[in-house]
């Protein structure tokens, strides 16, 4: 790979990173006020709090071990929206949206010095319980999810302050105190900027920092990969003309043991299961209800069926739902293996799912012998009167050197033109047939 590849790469990298943080700085993590969450705001010492939750060994804390700002009505009205705004997250999308946040930076942008933003530091992973449905009493716990510092703020003082905040895998070694003077002595040279030890819990419901942050540690994969690099520099692949694919009219030779579809498929759908097979890859894109669920439950099985490993991804677990709906009713749910934030959170359920679809699999193989060749023969007899239909439906008869397809076609389009019907009799019926 050419320098200037690998600098275009490096600039495009930097866009997207951009792109994502946003330009308005009215991104919550920038600018905190600006959050539209419910907040609880803590009173509790925070030395204490993060001593107990950015440690190695963390506790559960019962709020009745927490002051706060608010009164015990509201308290636990924002708790429970806490509450169900994170689950709602954690099923829909997959991630955790609850954090306990410590510290918060004031800073300005020497573009607007009339504008001060307030940004959130130390982002820690919570989750909220309470004993039942009418208990006032709610418990904090931590996650097993990374304890990071802010990713859009460190991105945003690096690139325009070239200021460099401490690195998140650092944090948990570092006390409270060694924290915040870290943070203090990287904007020393700021004297209107200010860091407020605060304690905070709330939702961010942006997937971005994320985001922003595989592109940041990553970058040297993206610039190896080879589907990412062509996208980053809009190049087009030298071989991407030359795998070969099959065209609709190539679809009737297709054996049928060959195939492994689960859904029923149109020849455009069986065009792009076919590329995919081929080894291309490609977007497929289309309006709701043309099939594209069923196009990835196919693509899904084929590849199962060359004993191919497939990953699914999707922003919304619901998505990945109707994928698995549609492979369960095809008792397929065996060969699946839930990935999602909510399974893998507990390594033992995890490891129990793994075990079980192992077994399954392994059951499954044993049980299959069969003797190909008489279960396909229906299908292939079935494929060539099918075949033999289209081709006789297409051949030209004379005398008029037409085809049933053209005929059927004229006589529609006559009807389109209301053209008045004709009868009238032929002496001569048998030379036609």
């Amino acid at each position: 790979m050419s320098i200037s590849d690998t600098q275009a790469i490096q600039e495009k990298i930097n866009i997207w990173k951009k792109k994502l943080a946003g330009d308005s700085n009215s991104n919550p993590l920038l600018d905190f006020r600006k959050n539209k969450k419910p907040v609880i705001d803590i009173l509790t010492t925070s030395s204490v709090l993060y001593k107990n939750f950015v440690g190695e060994e963390s506790t559960p804390f019962t709020f009745s071990q927490l002051t706060s700002k608010q009164s015990d009505i509201d308290r636990i009205r924002i708790l429970d929206e806490l509450r169900k705004g994170a689950k709602s997250s954690l099923e829909e999308k997959g991630f955790n949206s609850l954090f306990l946040i410590f510290g918060t930076l004031t800073w300005f942008d020497p573009e607007k010095p009339q504008e001060k933003y307030v940004s959130p530091m130390l982002l820690v992973p919570v989750k909220l319980d309470k004993k039942g449905r009418k208990s006032p009493e709610f418990t904090l716990y931590s996650t097993d999810d990374d304890i990071s510092v802010n990713f859009i703020l460190v991105n945003k003082l690096r690139e325009d302050f070239n200021i460099v905040l401490p690195e998140s895998d650092r944090v948990q070694k570092l006390s409270y105190e060694s924290f915040f003077d870290a943070i203090r002595a990287a904007i020393a040279k700021q004297p209107d900027w200010q860091v407020e030890e605060t304690a905070h819990i709330t939702l961010f419901q942006d997937a971005k920092a994320a985001m922003i942050k595989d592109l940041e540690q990553n970058q040297q994969k993206i610039a190896n990969h080879p589907i990412l690099k062509e996208l980053a520099i809009k190049r087009t692949p030298d071989n991407v003309n030359k795998l070969p694919t099959t065209q609709e009219q190539e679809l009737e030779k297709i054996d049928p043991s060959s195939i492994y579809q689960i859904c029923d498929a149109d020849s455009s759908q069986q065009v792009v299961i076919e590329a995919v097979k081929a080894g291309l890859s490609c977007v497929v894109q289309g309006p709701p209800g043309t099939g594209k669920s069923q196009t990835i439950v196919n693509i899904i099985t084929e590849l199962i069926g060359k004993n191919k490993k497939v990953l699914v991804v999707a922003e919304k677990q619901t998505a990945l739902e109707v994928v698995f709906d549609r492979l369960k009713k095809s008792k397929l749910e065996d060969v699946c293996l839930n990935l999602h934030h909510q399974v893998t959170t507990k390594a033992k359920d995890f490891f129990n799912q793994l075990d079980q679809t192992r077994t399954q699999l392994s059951e499954r193989n044993k049980a299959q012998q069969q003797d190909w060749d008489t279960f396909f023969k229906p299908l292939r007899d079935y494929q060539q009167v099918l075949n033999d239909h289209v081709v006789g439906l297409h051949k030209q008869k004379q005398p008029l050197n037409k085809s049933a397809f053209d005929l059927y076609g004229e006589i529609l389009r006559l009807e389109r033109k209301e053209t008045p019907v004709l009868e009238f009799n032929l002496d001569n019926l048998d030379d036609w047939s």
